[in-house]
């Protein structure tokens, strides 16, 4: 009997190609919200650090009306820059969401193809078995058949 051979062996090889292409796509794009993500939260950090200056700053003794404005503007300044980041945050977090569909619709369809192989090479197993049983059958089968 011939050796085993999956019929759609060059269709799960293309797949396993597409699906290392949608994951690097995907890991890249996730790579990136990722950044995004941790720049809102240096961003919000930097939001706290200066709230909490602000505050020191007017509890002192000696109020200086000039670091008050200097340290409100910076506030205003962070606080526009955080929402522009949580915007590009919101979008490359989406990006990344859409990248990892076809990804994961791939990597669907290779487990399929693989239990399609599973079940393949099952299939050729028992009819291999069946094959050397028989065969083993015949044998016996002529021996009996010389012995008598």
């Amino acid at each position: 009997m011939k050796r085993f051979q999956f019929r759609l062996a060059r269709l799960f090889k293309v797949r396993e190609i597409q699906e290392e292409i949608a994951r690097g796509e995907w890991q890249a794009a996730e790579d990136l919200a990722r950044r995004a993500e941790q720049r809102v939260h240096e961003i919000l950090q930097l939001v706290a650090e200066t709230n909490a200056s602000l505050r020191e700053l007017q509890a002192s003794e000696q109020l200086s009306s000039t670091e008050v404005l200097a340290l409100q503007d910076l506030l205003e300044r962070v606080t526009r820059t955080l929402a522009g980041a949580r915007r590009q945050a919101a979008e490359l977090r989406a990006a990344a969401e859409r990248a990892r569909e076809p990804w994961t619709a791939l990597r669907v369809e290779l487990e399929g193809l693989g239990r399609l192989e599973q079940r393949a090479r099952d299939a050729h197993r028992t009819e291999l078995t069946r094959v050397e049983n028989a065969e083993l059958d015949q044998i016996a089968l002529e021996r009996a058949a010389r012995g008598a």
